[in-house]
């Protein structure tokens, strides 16, 4: 699954701090294990990539309000941001 990091971030396994240290940069695109990839979306530290459109390219339903079915169980929000499922997606969208 891929990812893009909105921070950078160090993986804490023991081995930051050492040439082997795992490290994700800000606005750089990763390709990850889906579980890897969801836990560092679910705590706001990158944002599902989509690989068949544009990162510049509007989405359906960006103008109008809507949320967009992208795959996977997420969601994309009028303003870009991407949620897992559906009920997350209309409360976040209510926001």
């Amino acid at each position: 699954m891929k990812v893009k990091f909105t921070q950078d971030r160090v993986v804490l396994d023991g081995l930051e701090g050492t040439d082997e240290e795992t490290r994700f940069e800000a606005g750089k695109v990763y390709d990850l294990p889906v579980t890897s990839a969801d836990r560092w979306i679910q705590r706001g530290i990158a944002v599902l990539v989509d690989d068949g459109a544009s990162e510049e390219s509007e989405e359906p339903g960006a103008e109008s309000g809507e949320i967009t079915h992208v795959g996977g169980g997420y969601y994309e929000l009028p303003d870009g941001r991407r949620v897992r499922g559906k009920d997350a997606a209309l409360a976040a969208l209510g926001e």
